[in-house]
């Protein structure tokens, strides 16, 4: 379960009679969308509740230089969420090690539950496979659950190359899991 405590530390709760973003409505949205972003990427409950705790605390610092006239709010966070991931990951040498996530595994047999974990670590060892922008592309999209156009704000691509870049990511990633199944 995501500490929601360590992550609201430091955000005041806003005034409704304000015209600044009601951060408590802001926090409620995303933070299991920013929270799964970087599960995906990182694979560990303690560093994406940092990750995601940093996020909200650097856009609160920056919020004044937030203009909606520019863009959508999602694609302004994404984008601190994004760069937060890189200087994460530019820190880790070598990169941290896929585990298998146990949070996914509802009551099952202990050989469903192997046979998911198992299933789970190989997907996630493809997905590591893959080139960091594409690793971000398929967080943002199954992790946070962002559209075509909101991914393509936060990665400014356009929001057919996304697609083009889902579609043959997801082909590559089954043609790998059935070569795999095959030959296994």
């Amino acid at each position: 379960m995501i500490n929601k405590s360590k992550i609201l530390r430091f955000l005041p709760l806003q005034s409704r009679a304000t015209k600044e973003l009601d951060w408590e409505v802001v926090y409620d949205e995303y933070l299991p969308k920013l929270y799964n972003f970087f599960f995906y990427q990182v694979n560990s409950k303690e560093i994406a509740e940092d990750l995601t705790a940093s996020t909200f605390e650097q856009a609160w610092k920056n919020r004044h230089r937030y203009k909606n006239e520019l863009g959508a709010f999602s694609t302004w966070l994404f984008t601190i969420a994004r760069r937060k991931a890189i200087d994460y990951f530019r820190q880790q040498r070598p990169n941290i090690p896929l585990e298998s996530v146990t949070a996914l595994i509802a009551e099952q047999t202990i050989e469903q539950e192997i046979e998911l974990s198992m299933d789970i670590d190989r997907l996630l060892t493809l997905i590591q496979a893959l080139p960091p922008d594409t690793q971000t592309i398929i967080a943002l999209k199954y992790g946070s659950q962002l559209s075509h156009r909101e991914i393509s704000n936060i990665m400014n691509l356009s929001e057919t190359n996304v697609g083009t870049i889902l579609h043959r990511t997801i082909k590559e990633l089954r043609h790998h899991w059935d070569k795999e199944n095959n030959h296994g």
